[in-house]
């Protein structure tokens, strides 16, 4: 009797447990504002994104999930902060084996804590860890872009250079 109730609470969920993680790999500050992010922990340590520059090779930077929001303050420049994090569940699209689970990214802008109507939704599907990086345009509206070991779905399908 104990066992049969173990493996359901364990594996409650499948996509829970069958994907990696989500990772900002690289952000493109293409505008003429200044951003900062002021970090989580000593692993996650705070940096300045200066106008028309990128930061990149963010290792140990941070896994985007669905437990912290991940913030980019505007602290110059008058255009909106940035927020980001992994959607709780599965997304409505089909991923090929052997991933088979789609997931979703939640960004939005300006406030951090924005109706779901304010939002924009990204479906992915992605096998073990998966590496994307977030543009910011001249007018401040952003793009996520696939990097490494994921494929994005909707307003950002198609992949650029960031050169």
């Amino acid at each position: 009797m104990i066992k049969k109730l173990i493996l359901p609470i364990a594996c409650f969920s499948f996509y829970a447990c069958a994907t990696g993680t989500i990772f900002l790999s690289i952000i493109k500050n293409k505008s003429d504002a200044t951003f900062k992010y002021f970090g989580d922990d000593e692993e996650q340590g705070a940096f300045l994104l200066t106008p028309h520059s990128t930061k990149n090779s963010l290792e140990n930077f941070t896994g985007i999930n669905n437990k912290k929001t991940f913030a980019l303050t505007c602290v110059k420049g008058g255009l909106p902060s940035v927020y980001m994090k992994k959607g709780i569940g599965e997304a409505s699209r089909v991923c090929t084996a052997p991933t088979n689970i789609s997931e979703y990214i939640e960004d939005w802008q300006d406030n951090p804590s924005a109706f779901d109507d304010q939002k924009r939704y990204t479906p992915f599907c992605a096998e073990g860890d998966a590496f994307i990086g977030l543009v910011i345009e001249p007018d401040g509206s952003t793009k996520i872009i696939p990097i490494q070991g994921v494929e994005l779905f909707g307003h950002n399908e198609e992949s650029e250079a960031l050169a």
